[in-house]
């Protein structure tokens, strides 16, 4: 089932190249605006290049919907089929209720990560593209654009290494207390009985009080470094519009190619300022994907395609 999931995930970041090479339309429609349609006073050129843009703008709404559509529904034919195959040889194989409950949130969040999150991993591998057009422009402004990045993307390794250990401590902390939860809730009558009441919740109190300060300290780092990695995108745009001013004062640079410029190093920062966010879903998904790898296998496993409806 993952295997088959997997080939959808190609196809799914095969149309991300294509949309972020559609994506290109914006800064080159500004260029030309400015370099060729202003320059020579031609309405005929305008439209036909707005005509072309505008094309282009709308295959890129269409391919994008086409991605969204095949990670929708690799996610939730997932859900459905691995969710009976996890439920079906869990009963059979004698599971433990809390093994399942824990096999059933790790396939939750691996679904709402295709379904959502993975967008912005598929977008992260082509921002070479934009770094190569901006370096183009001017060799300078290319060099802005790169720091930017590496800023980011040092942004996003530290946003793993601060926050990693703590989100998994947190998150085993919170399996414990839901686990008490639902254990001491399923015998209330008796508990409440033999007077284990006060016992019951002073011990739920600890193992949830050990999620609530991981969870803490894992959100002030997480706001710490989204604020570094904001500061790194402002400040760059600021950078880049500087540096772009000062080039067409001496010449080197024309007003198109900076407006130009600034829409292109939007774009390349994008993926990375949100992969800073996505850091720990991304990881959280990567734990349940190898989870759910070492689920028991089944003896005849539906395949898409094969007469199978998604839900």
């Amino acid at each position: 089932m993952l295997r088959q999931v997997r080939r959808a995930l190609v196809a799914a970041f095969l149309f991300s190249g294509c949309i972020n090479v559609l994506m290109l339309a914006t800064p080159l429609y500004t260029l030309q605006v400015f370099e060729t349609v202003v320059p020579l006073g031609s309405i005929e050129t305008l439209v036909i290049l707005t005509l072309i843009t505008a094309a282009a703008i709308g295959v890129l709404a269409l391919i994008e919907m086409v991605r969204d559509f095949i990670l929708l529904r690799a996610g939730l034919w997932l859900d459905h089929e691995l969710g009976q195959h996890m439920l079906e040889n869990g009963l059979k194989l004698g599971t433990p209720g809390a093994e399942l409950n824990v096999n059933a949130r790790a396939l939750e969040q691996f679904k709402q990560f295709v379904t959502g999150g993975i967008t912005v991993l598929f977008d992260a591998p082509w921002i070479p593209l934009f770094l190569v057009a901006l370096t183009a422009l001017n060799p300078l402004v290319g060099a802005v654009a790169a720091v930017s990045a590496g800023l980011l993307l040092v942004a996003a390794l530290l946003q793993s290494r601060l926050t990693t250990r703590l989100a998994g401590e947190s998150a085993r902390a919170h399996e414990r207390s839901e686990h008490w939860w639902t254990t001491v809730t399923g015998n209330a009558l008796l508990a409440g009985a033999l007077g284990l009441s006060p016992g019951a919740s002073r011990q739920w109190e600890a193992f949830n009080r050990s999620h609530i300060v991981g969870a803490y300290s894992v959100g002030k780092r997480t706001s710490f470094v989204k604020a570094i990695a904001r500061t790194v995108r402002i400040g760059s745009q600021v950078a880049l519009y500087g540096i772009g001013a000062w080039l067409v004062v001496r010449g080197e640079m024309t007003p198109g190619a900076l407006v130009a410029s600034a829409i292109l190093l939007a774009r390349a920062l994008a993926p990375l300022e949100q992969l800073v966010g996505a850091t720990r879903a991304a990881r959280s998904a990567l734990d349940a994907y190898r989870r759910l790898r070492a689920l028991p296998a089944d003896a005849t496993l539906p395949k898409v395609g094969s007469g199978e409806e998604a839900p």
